[in-house]
């Protein structure tokens, strides 16, 4: 077998054996240049102290009413809320030895983390494969599948230790999702056009994004973008973009949160087949965006 072949060999074969598993960690950057397949069940196992268990997540200061803050936006259910409050105090409290996030306010973390990711879900078909790219402390992925168990979800961040943050994470808030240390042009070499819809809040700019999240939405899927004040300007500068992608601006959808912040989430429809050479490699999309 010639290289080729034998490389191509192994990403069907690690789509094949890691498709329908439902929780675990895939290192599809090692997988696509190794010889023998492995699935790993921990990022770095290591990363983590062992004191740091469930039960041990109690943020001392005054409790958030989670349930009032997104009573406007949202009927969110006890249990729902529950899980909220124990991914919160998880958050502040890994955030101490990880930099995740720069937001540890609990008000905030519950407006502009937990409501704003959580704005999503309304426009997500049912029983969705979800895929979210550059996913971080788990925003707004995991907020979506907390309130919507019928997805399921695939995580991707090619940094090991929030991929190993995240499996902590779904452990401790009994949550099951399959998740990539990878980087999305990556993800496209197997899993391209698979996902009903994918996801992406603060990663990058628009025309960026949209190469790096097409090719994995599947024709008819969607792709959502989280965005700020800034997403009028930068649906113009997308546009061709969008055409060169398949994709089409389905809706523009501004949300004012609690605290007055303006939200936007930009709904993208794939109404035709992305050109097999997107997403470009070595950083192009960002360094030489399709503008």
């Amino acid at each position: 077998m010639n290289k080729a072949n034998k490389k191509n060999g192994i990403k069907e074969k690690v789509v094949k054996n890691n498709q329908n598993n439902l929780d675990n960690d895939i290192n599809l950057e090692e997988e696509l240049n190794a010889d023998d397949i492995t699935l790993s069940d921990t990022a770095e196992e290591n990363t983590f102290d062992n004191d740091f268990i469930a039960e041990d997540f109690n943020v001392h200061g005054e409790e958030i009413d989670l349930v009032s803050i997104f009573a406007p936006y949202y009927s969110l259910k006890t249990r729902q809320a529950n899980k909220l409050y124990k991914y919160k105090d998880f958050l502040i409290k890994y955030n101490k030895k990880i930099n995740l996030t720069g937001i540890t306010d609990q008000y905030e973390i519950a407006v502009k983390h937990f409501l704003d990711s959580a704005l999503g879900a309304q426009f997500i078909p049912l029983n969705a494969q979800l895929c979210d790219v550059g996913s971080g402390a788990g925003f707004p992925a995991l907020v979506l599948k907390i309130i919507r168990d019928d997805l399921k979800v695939t995580l991707i961040d090619s940094i090991a230790k929030k991929v190993d943050f995240l499996r902590h994470l779904c452990k401790t808030l009994n949550i099951q999702t399959q998740r990539f240390i990878t980087r999305a042009e990556t993800l496209a070499l197997t899993r391209r056009e698979t996902f009903d819809c994918v996801t992406a809040r603060a990663v990058a700019f628009l025309p960026t994004l949209l190469e790096y999240c097409a090719p994995l939405v599947k024709l008819g899927g969607i792709f959502l973008a989280y965005k700020g004040p800034e997403a009028e300007s930068e649906i113009l500068e997308a546009a061709r973009a969008a055409e060169t992608l398949g994709m089409e601006l389905k809706s523009k959808n501004d949300f004012v949160l609690p605290n007055n912040d303006k939200r936007t989430i930009l709904v993208y429809g794939k109404v035709s087949v992305t050109p097999r050479k997107y997403p470009r490699a070595q950083n192009l999309p960002k360094k030489k965006p399709i503008i």
